[in-house]
Order: structure tokens, then sequence, then C-alpha cells
């Protein structure tokens, strides 16, 4: 009776585990590098293409005709703060600086820099504060959807 006993409760014991595991698995998202996902910004459901290795981050649009998806979002392990620049970037950008899930700036028209600007003389852009995440739209994009600091940002 004693041995049932530890077997129901065993039992007990392992479907509580395995239901935990699915609910933090439905609440944890794992995006790959370069995965085109949708994302909620203000108002706007948008698709990203999300960039989050340390390749990817430092190349970003740098050399595209165009960003391809709705924006690029750079994804970062943890808060920061963070400098851009614009190498070899070929259009004008918005960038919406975001931190746990919320806008906290939004830097707008940032230029495209000069053919063959050398980096060092490259503008740097940045926050005033620690950023998780920055998601880059073409410029005029922010104005156009109405975006503000405190707007929510969530991935979908």
């Amino acid at each position: 009776m004693q041995k049932n006993k530890h077997l129901v409760i065993i039992a007990i014991l392992m479907l509580i585990f395995a239901v935990i595991l699915l609910i933090t698995k439905k609440n944890r998202t794992i995006l790959q590098d370069h995965q085109i996902t949708k994302v909620q910004i203000g108002n706007q459901e948008i698709k990203v293409e999300v960039v989050n290795s340390s390749s990817s981050i430092t190349k970003g649009l740098s050399g595209r005709a165009q960003i391809g998806a709705d924006g690029m979002l750079f994804i970062f392990p943890n808060q920061r703060q963070v400098t851009f620049w614009m190498k070899e970037m070929k259009f004008a950008l918005d960038l919406i600086w975001i931190n746990n899930n919320q806008i906290s700036e939004i830097t707008t028209n940032v230029p495209a820099p000069k053919e063959n600007t050398p980096i060092n003389l490259l503008p740097t852009y940045q926050p005033q504060s620690q950023i998780n995440m920055v998601l880059e739209v073409t410029a005029g994009t922010a104005q156009k959807w109405h975006l503000k600091p405190g707007d929510k940002f969530v991935i979908r």
C-alpha cells in the first residue's frame, strides 16, 4: 500500500512538472538570427527581421538597398547602453529604442552616410538610457505610425 502511494505521488509530481514545462515553453519565445516574426508596436502589427548574434548585430543593414521586412529588430541578451553607427547604409532610418517591451526613445531621420566614410568618422547614435532592443525602420515610419515613448512593444 505504501509503495502505491509513492507511485501516485511521483506520477502527480511528474504531471505537475510537465504542465509547468509546457506553460514556460509557451511563454518563452526563442527567436533565431534573421528570423522574420510579427511584433505589435503601438497600434501597428508589423513583420520584423530579428538579429541577435554579435556578427549580425554588427552588420545590421549595412550594404542593403532596403530593409526587406517592415523593420530590423536588434535583440540584446540584457539591458545595456548601446551605440549605433550607419556603416555602408544606403537609406535613412528611424531608430526605435526599446526597453522592457516599451519604447523608451525614438531617433528620427538618421541619414545614410556618404559613401566610403571611414568608420572613425561616422556619427554615432545612442539612447539616453539602457535598452534591450532596437528597431530600425525606414525614415519617417515612426511618425507615420504615430509611435511615441511609452508605447508597448510585444513580440508575437
